[in-house]
């Protein structure tokens, strides 16, 4: 697996004591209208486990494939450059699992549905991950073929290790960068263990939405390269960049509150480098003084991993008489709409970012003037006329990262909203005759005749 980690971890006894039930990691969880299934979405296995409810058994485990991000692929290619700019390519001899790290369940005309976001996440043993910076697992030779790297030399290339062809086409992919490719079983065939055989260049998560359907799990629907076309269009400093819990200010609440190892990242994103130790700040952190940098100087730094960084953020709901869903990107805070009523060729409605002002400003100056917005979104609810506070359909946010929660109103393309008819004005009361006022009090009797 890795001679510079074999004396952490015990491998020989790891593979005796495997079993499928130590494997399995349920991410999500999706209830089919019906209440019979119950789905249960595997991001690190990239499957999706249905459970029969009134027998509590699982019946099937299915796994979900790869994305291949070549031509022959379906997409619009994806950015794997880190170049301060957004540029989608097709890349050979390269694909990604679809990890679904969000699951939800709809029905349309009776056939029930699954819709999935695909972020990337990779398997631990104790200290070792599965996922790699490529210029750690391979290492390009001038005028020779490339070489696994030292900690990995006991990988050896297919054919008996004569066949180089997908390996020279990775290092040509990625040679000398970080991006992080998968020593899962996926990628690697462990069936000799001493000589395990490095098969294709495997990343993890599609960097999209997927649809299924749930009888048998068959990919009706996938976005492909849409989230980072589409944010890119309309949000060229957020494309693919980030803002998470690294990037608060120093001496803070979040940094009082992190671990050891948050404290260091959290020094690191507010330290200049050079002259100072090793840092990743900016001069301007949105109020003139150095510290964590804005989103908008951080485009392309997940190019290597994941991308747009899909995560936890999907919804799936009735809202102006179609079914709605919208995902949100956790990274660089994207929300993307979708009209999913067809669930084989969902309509594009929207992307709207949640946190402009995170474009000139790191979270802890924009948090400050209360301008912020939601970072960090894991949670989304599609709210109808008749469940939303406001009377109209609306979508509701929680920002893990900003604290926050917002509810944002869903227009129709006029411009009017979904919203419960007004109610009827008060009629006015029927105009009554006043009694008759009272009959004055009969005069005194008169006095008798005199006698």
């Amino acid at each position: 697996f890795s001679n510079k980690k074999m004396d952490m971890v015990n491998f020989a006894e790891a593979r005796r004591k495997y079993t499928p039930a130590t494997m399995l990691e349920p991410e999500a969880l999706a209830w089919a209208p019906d209440g019979s299934k119950l789905f249960a979405a595997l991001q690190i296995n990239s499957a999706i486990l249905t459970v029969d409810v009134a027998t509590a058994t699982a019946e099937r485990l299915t796994p979900l494939g790869l994305q291949d991000w070549g031509a022959s692929g379906g997409t619009q290619g994806l950015d794997t450059v880190r170049d301060n700019a957004c540029q989608l390519k097709h890349v050979p001899e390269f694909s990604t699992l679809r990890s679904p790290s969000a699951i939800e369940a709809f029905e349309i005309d009776g056939e029930t549905y699954l819709m999935t976001a695909s972020g990337g996440s990779d398997l631990e043993y104790g200290e070792v991950e599965t996922a790699k910076k490529f210029k750690k697992l391979l290492v390009d030779v001038p005028g020779g073929r490339p070489e696994f790297h030292p900690n990995f030399q006991e990988l050896t290339a297919p054919g008996g290790g004569a066949d180089f062809s997908k390996i020279t086409t990775a290092v040509r992919n990625f040679g000398g960068t970080s991006m992080r490719l998968s020593i899962g079983s996926t990628a690697v065939d462990y069936s000799n263990p001493q000589e395990p055989v490095w098969k294709r260049a495997v990343g993890s998560g599609s960097r999209s939405v997927s649809i299924y359907r749930a009888s048998d799990l068959s990919l009706v629907w996938d976005s492909g390269s849409l989230l980072e076309q589409e944010g890119c269009k309309a949000f060229p400093w957020a494309h693919n960049g980030e803002q998470d819990d690294d990037y608060a200010l120093m001496y803070g609440v979040a940094y009082s509150h992190a671990s050891a190892g948050g404290k260091k990242d959290i020094a690191e994103k507010n330290t200049l480098s050079p002259p100072a130790l090793d840092g990743d700040a900016c001069h301007d952190r949105g109020d003139g003084k150095p510290g964590p940098c804005p989103l908008g100087k951080t485009v392309d730094e997940r190019s290597w991993k994941d991308g747009p960084g899909i995560q936890q953020g999907l919804a799936v709901g009735v809202a102006c008489g179609r079914m709605v869903a919208v995902a949100v990107t956790r990274a660089n805070s994207l929300a993307f709409g979708f009209d999913v009523t067809d669930p084989t060729q969902p309509a594009f409605l929207f992307v709207h970012h949640l946190s402009p002002a995170s474009k000139d400003k790191s979270p802890g100056v924009a948090f400050k003037e209360q301008t912020l917005g939601d970072i960090g979104v894991e949670s989304v609810s599609i709210l109808d006329k008749h469940q939303s506070p406001s009377g109209a359909a609306a979508v509701m946010f929680a920002g893990a990262h900003s604290g926050s929660l917002s509810l944002y109103e869903l227009l129709l393309t006029n411009g009017s909203r979904c919203a419960l008819p007004a109610p009827p004005p008060p009629t006015s009361p029927p105009t009554e005759t006043p009694p008759p006022p009272p009959a004055p009090p009969p005069p005194p009797p008169s006095s008798p005749p005199p006698p």
